[in-house]
């Protein structure tokens, strides 16, 4: 195998670590926020008199976060700025 054969595989199969162990931190970043969310939404929703499920409220809330996003890049056109917002919310 010639050099930059090897440097390239070597290169790719960083990527790819890195991508995983990404991938494995979002996915527990995910799975915490989940769990503080229906938490927080079990709570709050019993000391209104509310009782929704609080999966279904957590699916609301991604959808209007979807939305939000949605909106923002339609009016500006700016990904990023789409992005940003939707993380704020």
């Amino acid at each position: 195998m010639s050099t930059p054969t090897i440097v390239a595989l070597v290169a790719a199969l960083a990527v790819a670590s890195a991508a995983f162990f990404v991938a494995r931190t979002l996915l527990a970043g995910a799975a915490r926020y989940r769990e503080a969310f229906k938490d927080s939404a079990e709570r709050n929703l019993a000391q209104l008199f509310l009782f929704i499920e609080p999966q279904r409220l957590f699916a609301l809330n991604l959808v209007l976060i979807a939305c939000v996003a949605l909106t923002v890049l339609g009016l500006s056109g700016n990904g990023f700025f789409a992005v940003v917002v939707a993380a704020a919310t």
